[in-house]
């Protein structure tokens, strides 16, 4: 029996703006006292992230059904937006089973970018598509608005992205059965490998486990960027650590950073995985996760 999932959206006060409102309560302007639940298009949706426009618009983005990704637009007070894509609603259906989307970036000339990986049969694939301001593909990015990761003879997975000021994309994942290197890919805004990092536009960064799962990208002031992510060693019992990688703008491992360019946190008899980072305005890392204790015999 299958369960339609709903995308919820959640508004909360930041300063109250009434004497009944208390900053951190929902806030009672957006949706239905703070809460907006959508239906997309009667099938399984799942979030995986949200994004603000320039125009100040709201973008989920996430998986749908078993073949596609999304990107719903709605405004400020959780009104779906009908102008974008199908009601509201972009679906970019690819030739893969198990399609998981993980990202939505936007950029300050309206472009939008969503992006993750799906099964093609042989083995996973990650992929990036362009949406135009209206939800619609961009045909003048990549091959009809879309990049499939499909040239590295093995899996390969997208987990987050970031844009330039310049329109170029860097696109931070992983490679290698189930993950088992950091695959960092940038792409200019045509959409074609820049071959000025790396010499081929990819690099491949071992990290210290069997699986390495990187989760957020950061682009730095100085252009040099930051990789946070997870690594598991495949060890009884297992073994996940949080990890913090420092990169030079060509893709080199910056090793004044941490031990060697890595920075890794294990808290003991734990499995640790990152769920959010924030890059402060000072340049230090917050990072959230959890650690959940392993019980072992």
């Amino acid at each position: 029996m299958k369960r339609l999932l709903t995308v919820i959206v959640v508004s909360l006060l930041i300063t109250p703006f009434t004497l009944h409102s208390q900053s951190g309560s929902l806030d009672p302007a957006f949706g239905e006292n703070g809460i907006v639940l959508t239906n997309v298009r009667s099938q399984n949706a799942y979030t995986s992230e949200i994004a603000l426009t320039a125009d100040l618009r709201i973008l989920s983005a996430g998986t749908l059904g078993e073949d596609s990704i999304f990107v719903m637009s709605q405004d400020m007070q959780g009104k779906v937006d009908s102008a974008f894509g199908v009601n509201g609603i972009t679906s970019l259906p690819f030739s893969a089973v198990d399609v998981v989307g993980t990202f939505v970036k936007s950029t300050g000339e309206g472009y939008i970018y969503a992006g993750g990986y799906g099964n093609t049969g042989l083995r996973e694939h990650g992929f990036i598509m362009r949406l135009q301001i209206d939800g619609t593909p961009d045909s003048a990015f990549a091959y009809y608005g879309a990049i499939m990761q499909n040239d590295f003879g093995t899996s390969t997975y997208a987990y987050d992205a970031a844009v330039y000021d310049d329109g170029r994309l860097l696109v931070a994942g992983a490679i290698g059965f189930l993950g088992e290197r950091y695959l960092l890919s940038r792409y200019l805004p045509t959409g074609t490998p820049d071959l000025s990092f790396n010499n081929t536009g990819s690099v491949e960064i071992e990290m210290y486990g069997d699986f390495d799962n990187p989760t957020h990208v950061y682009l730095l002031p100085d252009e040099k960027f930051l990789v946070i992510g997870r690594t598991i060693n495949l060890t009884f019992p297992l073994e996940t650590i949080i990890t913090a990688l420092r990169l030079f703008p060509d893709g080199s491992v910056d090793e004044s950073f941490g031990d060697l360019g890595r920075q890794y946190i294990n808290l003991s008899d734990n499995e640790n995985n990152t769920i959010g980072a924030v890059l402060q305005e000072d340049g230090k890392i917050l990072i959230g996760g959890s650690a959940v204790p392993i019980l072992c015999a």
